[in-house]
């Protein structure tokens, strides 16, 4: 009858609009099922009022989909993917001065590459053009 009585009160904290009808006996069929015990202890130690979402969430949730705000699917995993690198990579001021320079570095030399790349694209489509052959 103790759980029935803290089922009751809990029930009553978050605000359901009929909690004042209920009685801890209307759950003592459901203290007498020993497969049920174990949902009401986890209930009795879980639940609280700050779970329950307010009418003012609600209404900013729903506007929030409505304007198209809310992640699903892939882009809810690409979104979590990425919160967890960023609290993973807790830089210092100096680590990442240091790979901001190696990444600095990094782009050069692909721009470099990418220079060379486009003059050898250019000479072969000039041998290409004297040897009268498509080069693709």
């Amino acid at each position: 009858m103790e759980i029935g009585k803290k089922v009751v009160e809990i029930i009553n904290s978050l605000g359901y609009r009929g909690s004042h009808e209920i009685q801890a006996e209307d759950f003592e069929w459901m203290c007498e099922d020993e497969a049920v015990l174990p949902f009401l202890d986890w209930f009795c130690s879980n639940v609280n009022p700050s779970l329950i979402i307010t009418s003012k969430e609600m209404t900013e949730f729903s506007a929030l989909k409505a304007a198209g705000g809310i992640l699903e699917g892939a882009q809810l995993e690409q979104a979590l993917q990425s919160s967890t690198n960023i609290e993973e990579d807790d830089l210092t001021e100096d680590q990442l001065k240091k790979e901001i320079a190696e990444l600095q570095s990094d782009i050069k030399s692909t721009k470099k590459r990418k220079e060379i790349l486009i003059q050898q694209r250019n000479r072969l489509r000039f041998v290409c053009f004297l040897k009268g052959t498509s080069c693709g």
